[in-house]
């Protein structure tokens, strides 16, 4: 098994006019042409508020970054994934919400919490709150919003 590595998200070339992410990633889809190329992997697409090159600090499980372009790009992006042969891999964050989403104030309830009830998050990533998958309403937004992202972007691997 061979990688090709082609990074192309995540940066835009501010000397061209402005166009997404997912816009400029479609002119590349010609150099994965090439034998060896049998995927495309895409950092965290969802809606993000840490402007990142890879964020993993999602806002809303049902929209796109902002910053990478719109649904509407994105569904392009893979449709011309498709058509080139590539298979689209998401880096799925399921684990955490951003301290900004919005079940963190409303639902507090959803997130893991310490003994001493500060909430729970890995490593020094304070920012991100892990979710509590015992909570059967974690898990049913949760099933509901990777079903969004697969719907978005079809036949992904």
């Amino acid at each position: 098994m061979q990688v090709g590595i082609l990074q192309f998200f995540g940066w835009r070339d501010r000397s061209v006019p402005l166009q997404s992410v997912y816009q400029s990633a479609l002119d590349r889809f010609v150099i994965m042409d090439q034998p060896g190329y049998d995927a495309v992997w895409l950092a965290p697409v969802n809606a993000t508020d840490d402007p990142s090159a890879i964020s993993y600090a999602v806002t809303d499980y049902r929209a796109v970054r902002a910053d990478y372009g719109t649904q509407a790009d994105f569904k392009a992006l893979a449709a011309e994934a498709h058509a080139h042969g590539l298979k689209v891999v998401i880096d799925v964050v399921h684990n955490h919400t951003s301290k900004g989403h919005p079940w963190f104030k409303a639902h507090p309830e959803r997130y893991m919490r310490n003994p001493d009830g500060t909430p729970q998050f890995y490593f020094d990533w304070a920012h991100l709150i892990n979710l509590d998958y015992g909570q059967a309403a974690v898990r049913r937004e949760m099933t509901d919003a990777f079903e969004f992202n697969i719907d978005a972007a079809w036949n992904v691997v």
